[in-house]
C-alpha cells in the first residue's frame, strides 16, 4: 500500500490555479508511477511525477 501525492491539480472547472496542472495530466503521471511500484515501494508517500519516495 502506498499514498500518492496527486501535486497541485486543477479541479474546478474554468479555475486557473497559477502552477496547478490539468486532472488529466495527474492521472496520467499517477498511473505511470502506479504501474512502476514493486512491493519494495510498500508504506511509501510517493511523488505523481516521478515516483521519487517523499517525506511523511
Amino acid at each position: 500500500m502506498v499514498a500518492i501525492s496527486p501535486g497541485m491539480v486543477n479541479t474546478t472547472p474554468g479555475m486557473k490555479i497559477p502552477g496547478a496542472i490539468e486532472i488529466e495530466e495527474s492521472v496520467t503521471k499517477m498511473m505511470q508511477v502506479i504501474d512502476a511500484l514493486t512491493m519494495a515501494d510498500n508504506g511509501h508517500f510517493i511523488d505523481f511525477e516521478d515516483g521519487r519516495k517523499l517525506a511523511w
